[in-house]
């Protein structure tokens, strides 16, 4: 099981990798929707960097605030 804050690395890289915006400097704390506008796409990321984890993630998946909140839900859903 992985811990928050590997969860938070491996999606923190891939946002980083796949932002909109790659003229500006990646800062982790932006809100999801401004480092990748399309839902469906921050679904795709997400479900591509936590495919490891073998987790059936919700499609509201994609809909999570930030980085932080992400990973922590996702690390919750490890335990479920």
């Amino acid at each position: 099981m992985k811990t928050t804050d590997e969860i938070f690395g491996l999606l923190a890289s891939s946002f980083e990798a796949h932002r909109d915006n790659k003229d500006q400097d990646f800062d982790p704390d932006m809100p999801l929707a401004e480092l990748i506008a399309d839902e469906n796409e921050r679904r795709r990321v997400i479900d591509t960097s936590v495919k490891a984890l073998q987790l059936n993630l919700p499609d509201d998946v994609a809909k999570k605030a930030t980085l932080d909140s992400l990973a922590s839900y996702i690390q919750s859903m490890q335990t479920s």
